[in-house]
């Protein structure tokens, strides 16, 4: 059980990932979110039990990372750079500076709409 995921090792995960709690009252777990660049990223629950040692095996596919680098995360040999990076890699979020194709298509949109509102029809002359 070398790569158990505990509530402890999620705590310092949530400080670590600069985590967010969104979590309700009434929830028996607590949410938390990260986010990079105003952007959701992963979110993941923390149980609110009183058992420290339960496990949390959910957090490393939450994360979308393995066990092992869950575990590192908590322990502080991979830093929330080094987490994002990770993701990005995997092509989960765009690198930086790097406009999602659809920002780009919508940038694109609104540039040739305000384009066409700014130039003259040569065929429209008031009489």
């Amino acid at each position: 059980m070398a790569n158990v995921i505990t509530r402890e090792h999620a705590e310092k995960i949530v400080k670590k990932l600069k985590a967010v709690n969104e979590s309700t009252p009434k929830s028996a777990h607590d949410t938390y979110v990260i986010y990079h660049n105003d952007m959701e990223i992963a979110s993941f629950g923390v149980r609110r039990g009183s058992k420290k040692d339960n496990p949390h095996g959910h957090i490393p596919g939450e994360l979308h990372i393995r066990p092992r680098q869950c575990l590192d995360l908590a322990r502080c040999p991979l830093s929330r750079e080094e987490w994002i990076k990770l993701l990005r890699e995997r092509g989960l979020i765009p690198a930086e500076g790097n406009e999602s194709t659809e920002e780009k298509t919508l940038k694109d949109s609104i540039d040739t709409d305000a384009g066409i509102a700014d130039e003259a029809d040569p065929n429209d002359n008031p009489r």
